[in-house]
């Protein structure tokens, strides 16, 4: 999997599990009338599909610079990317909406700043525009 803003790219590991692989992309609201009756609309979303990624305890670990790197992203207003997986290529936005885009904790906790080579558990939340 690669995320890229156009000028720098970052290699993440494909062993990240994507949470929710099975987006529906109807919407629908329902309404009744003054007389009772059901009104169903129902239509197409265009974009907003959440990407959600996780590492789990086994595999799918990031390394803490890159990490930092997503973060330093994350903090940026309307950072657009470009993630690419499996041959697909999608224009993303980190997703706030569902929680702190980018977060992380250490596979080994040993009570000291991570150094860039550390391996961390990432959750990283993304969205399609």
């Amino acid at each position: 999997m690669v995320l890229s803003d156009g000028t720098n790219s970052l290699t993440l590991t494909d062993d990240l599990t994507e949470l929710s692989p099975f987006w529906q992309p109807v919407v629908q609201a329902v309404t009744y009338t003054l007389t009772g009756a059901m009104l169903v609309d129902e239509s197409i979303k265009l974009a907003g599909r959440p990407l959600t990624f996780q590492s789990e305890p086994n595999a799918g670990w990031v390394e803490y610079a890159k990490v930092e790197q997503l973060h330093r992203w994350a903090c940026v207003l309307g950072k657009q990317l470009t993630l690419t997986r499996y041959g697909d290529s999608l224009t993303v936005v980190f997703n706030r909406e569902s929680g702190q885009a980018v977060e992380a904790k250490p596979v080994l906790d040993i009570g000291r700043a991570p150094w860039p080579e550390d391996w961390m558990l990432l959750t990283l939340r993304l969205m399609t525009i």
